[in-house]
């Protein structure tokens, strides 16, 4: 449907449902009006006719019979009745009705009075129903309303004496409005479907002018929206013809009005587009030549990420590598042992079968090194360790590598250590024999340099259950078994039982003396200065435990700290270094000496909650803020998933303490570990350091370690630096912080004293070991 046509049957709706409505109203209030008229024209009609009251009076029933009948004419009434008080019917017109029986008696259409009450005259008016409704009596359902009206005299009817001319001079007197007596009442039956036929017939007349109206304006409104519709069109038109052949000339519209000023809107339009699409298109052939150039970079830029990618994966290999294998032999390191020698011990635990641990030892793996040099004594192990992978049995596998088509069969745990495990042994017999076959392997020569080393190695074995039930107490029981191997000479291996523990005297020995030790003021510390090579001041000094016994004199720390990390003086020793620490800084300070920071070794045998403890009361108690105390955390700490130990590192933190990864690199600790702790430091392990400068594979693996740490925004040390090529490699790659034997060895606090009195102590040496010189 078109849209005048629409509009058209708009206004025709409306109409419609305006003329039913009006015409509703205007019926019903017509129809009232002409029933409020009826009722009013009898009533006056009554009043008027003083002669009804006399002939009630007289009760003369042929002259009310008349008088009533010129009561009812024109009236539109049906039937009509004339009753006395007592409610007795004294006259009767028929128009519809058979008989005047057919009538509801007095009593009811007076609204139920009694004819006492009718009697005395209480009530005076009409007695009608409900207002009718035009629609009710339109349709024919209320034929009739039933209508009273009393008839009143002023003279008292119940006198016997009244005559005519009493009435007649009474109505003359005009006496009737100052009240009067009921004498009688008049019935009247409205008949409400012939008023109801006069009303319909004014209100046709009314809908028909109206329907008239009606479509003449709406042919009026179709006749405007046409037109409207005719210039809409046009200009549809004109638009989709712009929007498909892209009309750049100006539009011809005849319009009126609005619809001109529509055209010349348009005509802008057009224009403004026109303008526009020439902008565009330069700046499409802009944009498009910006697009190549950042595409070309784009590319560009893709592959430097993809080859810095490739890169940094090769680096977590080869850090992975580091943290798990040996880079000399390629074997799974100390760690990787430990880890999966603990869940493989359990695994037999659970299937209820034995295992053992075999220990062997290259004894004479120092005595070349010190004679024919480091590079033999690496071709030597490396030479042992091929031998021992070979002779194990697929079966004996203790490590694989990442790498499942690669089987690692033998781990290296310490310089000359190496560790075999069998599983699923009969007897543990049969461990034994299979070291019997390794010590036969390992005895062939082997050339190095023009040289025939003939290797002498020295087994040590402990079986599970029986030697123990952790991987640690086994560890533990094959090196003493190892031990007592070596130290009997016969080059034979040797079955770990419980008398060699009780039978390693100078083992009890240094454990006693380390104990008194404690007590005895024979403990010192030694601090090995932390060089900021950019300016050359001391940052910090690494404070290290001395042991001089008035008998045995020095005591090398890797003697006797593993003696008290197995009887449990770990904790002991730890606290007596940190309160140490504490106090000699303390003393620098109030002698005017300023040293930055001290930093402590922690063992992860003496951290936790009680360890925080200590470190707050020793802070409390020297006076010294969190700031200027290092914490160095071995990796054990950092592997511990105990929730404490995650707790205890930020309470650390929170104090201010400095905390720092020792040996980073040459350890298990897994990258994802750095983000996870608050750590300040990494401490580049000496094993990387070493011949960084020579070693390729050292060299990426440091430059991935101080890019890694760059982006985590922690700072590095390198430790062991011994040599000056050394320390130019690490320059150039950024690392500003350095340690070691190049700078100087540790050495007591007198001398750091010395050091640290001197402004950038060692600058001039840096400047002559920079390579601009």
């Amino acid at each position: 449907m078109r849209l005048p046509a629409q509009f058209g049957a708009v206004i025709v709706l409306i109409a419609a449902v305006t003329g039913c409505l009006v015409g509703g109203y205007l019926a019903q209030t017509l129809f009232a009006a002409a029933y409020q008229q009826v009722i009013d024209n009898a009533r006056l009609r009554v009043d008027h006719r003083p002669d009804l009251a006399y002939y009630l009076y007289k009760n003369e029933e042929q002259a009310l019979t008349i008088l009533l009948s010129d009561l009812t004419d024109s009236l539109p009434v049906g039937p009509a009745a004339l009753y006395n008080t007592s409610g007795i019917q004294l006259a009767f017109t028929a128009r519809g009705i058979d008989g005047g029986d057919n009538l509801p008696a007095l009593e009811v259409l007076r609204g139920g009075a009694s004819p006492a009450a009718m009697a005395e005259g209480v009530l005076r008016g009409s007695v009608l129903e409900s207002q009718p409704s035009f629609w009710i009596a339109w349709r024919g359902d209320a034929q009739r309303a039933d209508l009273t009206l009393p008839v009143v005299s002023a003279l008292n009817p119940n006198r016997s004496d009244l005559s005519a001319e009493d009435f007649f001079s009474d109505a003359l007197a005009g006496s009737r409005g100052s009240g009067g007596v009921v004498i009688g009442y008049v019935y009247f039956g409205v008949d409400l479907a012939d008023i109801a036929d006069r009303v319909w017939a004014t209100v046709q007349h009314f809908l028909i002018v109206f329907a008239v109206c009606s479509l003449l304006g709406a042919l009026l409104v179709f006749v405007i929206a046409r037109k409207m519709t005719q210039q809409l069109a046009e200009l549809r038109s004109i638009t989709r013809r712009i929007q498909e052949d892209g009309v750049s000339e100006e539009i011809v519209f005849e319009g009126k009005g609005e619809f001109d000023e529509i055209a010349t809107a348009f005509n802008e339009l057009v224009r403004t587009v026109s303008r526009r699409s020439q902008e565009l298109e330069v700046d499409r052939k802009l944009l498009s030549m910006k697009v190549d150039e950042s595409e070309t970079r784009l590319n560009e830029q893709g592959e430097e990420l993809e080859r810095a990618s490739q890169e940094i994966t090769e680096a977590h290999d080869k850090l992975h590598q580091m943290a798990y294998y040996d880079s000399l032999t390629k074997l799974p390191n100390r760690a990787l042992f430990m880890e999966q020698f603990s869940q493989l011990l359990r695994l037999q635990v659970r299937d209820e079968k034995s295992l053992a641990l075999l220990l062997v030892s290259v004894d004479n793996f120092r005595r070349v090194t010190e004679s024919l040099g480091l590079e033999a004594g690496n071709r030597l192990l490396g030479e042992s360790s091929s031998r021992l992978t070979a002779c194990i049995r697929d079966a004996d596998i203790i490590a694989r590598n990442v790498d499942s088509s690669s089987e690692i069969e033998v781990s290296r745990l310490g310089d000359d250590e190496f560790a075999v495990v069998l599983c699923q042994l009969d007897d543990t017999a049969s461990a034994g024999q299979v070291a019997a076959r390794l010590k036969l392997a390992l005895s062939d020569t082997v050339a190095v340099d023009g040289q025939e080393i003939v290797p002498q190695s020295s087994i040590g074995i402990a079986c599970a259950p029986g030697d123990g039930a952790t991987s640690e107490a086994l560890v533990r029981a094959a090196s003493a078994a190892l031990h007592h191997s070596q130290a009997e000479g016969k080059n034979a291996p040797i079955y770990y039982h419980m008398d060699m523990d009780l039978g390693d005297s100078e083992r009890f020995r240094l454990e006693a003396e380390l104990r008194k030790a404690l007590v005895a003021n024979e403990l010192s510390l030694h601090y090995q200065p932390q060089v900021n090579t950019s300016d050359g001041s001391i940052s910090g000094a690494e404070a290290l435990l001395r042991w001089e016994h008035p008998e045995l004199g020095q005591v090398p720390p890797h003697q006797f700290i593993p003696i008290a990390e197995e009887c449990g003086l770990m904790e002991d020793l730890g606290t007596w270094v940190l309160q140490e620490a504490c106090r000699q800084l303390r003393e620098l300070k109030d002698g005017g000496v300023e040293l930055e920071r001290v930093a402590v070794n922690v063992s992860s045998m003496e951290f936790g909650a009680s360890f925080v403890e200590r470190v707050k009361q020793s802070m409390a108690t020297h006076g010294i803020h969190g700031g200027q105390l290092e914490l160095g955390l071995s990796q054990g700490i950092l592997l511990d998933q105990r929730a404490d130990v995650h707790q205890c590192l930020r309470e650390l933190s929170e104090l201010g303490v400095y905390l720092s990864v020792d040996d980073f690199g040459a350890g298990a600790v897994p990258l994802g570990y750095l983000t996870q702790q608050p750590l300040d430091e990494l401490k580049i392990d000496r094993s990387l350091v070493r011949e960084c400068h020579r070693s390729t594979t050292h060299g990426r693996l440091i430059k991935a370690i101080i890019a890694m740490a760059d982006n985590l925004d922690i700072r590095l040390l390198a430790e062991g630096v011994e040599s000056e090529q050394e320390f130019r490699f690490l320059m150039a790659n950024g690392v500003r912080s350095m340690q070691g034997y190049l700078f100087s060895k540790p050495v007591p606090v007198s001398e750091l004293v010395e050091q640290l009195k001197v402004p950038w102590y060692y600058m001039s040496f840096i400047q002559r070991l920079s390579p601009n010189d």
